[in-house]
């Protein structure tokens, strides 16, 4: 009896020693892409802001400020090099598709690729570029909105 409690023992740390040096490294791989990211998402002929706050390696949040509606990541996987995601919307709840996957993936220190999905229903992709700060991911996000406003399109 002895011996098989200690074997589920040391079975258990080995298994929690691995958790732990997974959910190290996806902080790691987050702390590299720590800032403010945005861009703009368009569908259906409409553009809509998207900022992506990595801040806090802890709580990773969403925000579209156009729409508007925002809520926190919950971190489920890294696949090579893609972060995925269960995002929740917490605020604004009624102007948002809830509990959709973002992935995330670095294209260069400055760029990330954007992908949201929800399986059979709505597929979007972007690219957000890193900003120093809240002022200028408000600038270029407002510049870019008002420049495909006036856009016409055409299929």
């Amino acid at each position: 009896m002895f011996k098989t409690l200690f074997s589920t023992f040391i079975l258990l740390v080995c298994v929690l020693n691995v958790s732990v040096v997974k959910a190290e490294n996806n902080a790691e791989g987050l702390a590299k892409l720590q800032g403010i990211w945005g861009g703009i998402g368009i569908q259906d002929r409409e553009a809509w802001s998207i900022k992506l706050d990595l801040s806090d390696k802890h709580q990773p949040l969403i925000t579209y400020p156009s729409i508007p509606c925002a809520g926190k990541l919950v971190f489920l996987k890294q696949v090579q090099e893609t972060y995925i995601f269960r995002e929740e919307i917490t605020e604004h709840t009624d102007n948002c598709i809830n509990q959709g996957t973002l992935e995330i993936t670095p294209i260069d220190p400055n760029t990330l690729q954007w992908t949201w999905y929800k399986p059979n229903e709505l597929r979007v992709m972007s690219y957000l570029n890193k900003f120093a700060n809240e002022q200028a991911y408000n600038a270029y996000v407002s510049q870019l909105l008002a420049s495909y406003q006036t856009k016409t399109w055409e299929y």
